[in-house]
């Protein structure tokens, strides 16, 4: 009898470190999983920062250029009087 729970009492011990390795492993990629979720969000905070920044930088040529063409066309008033 004793030698017949011998291969059972083996088998428990050899499922228990299979899952104290897996939950090692989950653990790690758990932690990766993480890292990688800070570093997606610091990501789209940096592209949100950027698309503020064009906007502003295309608003401010935008304003710019009508003054340019303003000044154009007063400049062709002029010539043309």
């Amino acid at each position: 009898m004793r030698q017949n729970l011998k291969p059972k009492d083996e088998q428990i011990d050899d499922l228990k470190d299979q899952l104290a390795n897996l939950e090692e492993v989950l653990e790690k990629e758990m932690a990766k999983t993480t890292k990688l979720g800070e570093t997606l969000n610091k990501q789209n905070s940096k592209k949100t920062q950027y698309e503020l920044e064009l906007k502003r930088q295309q608003d401010f040529t935008k304003e710019k250029r009508a003054i340019v063409l303003k000044f154009a066309k007063d400049v062709h008033n002029i010539v043309q009087k």
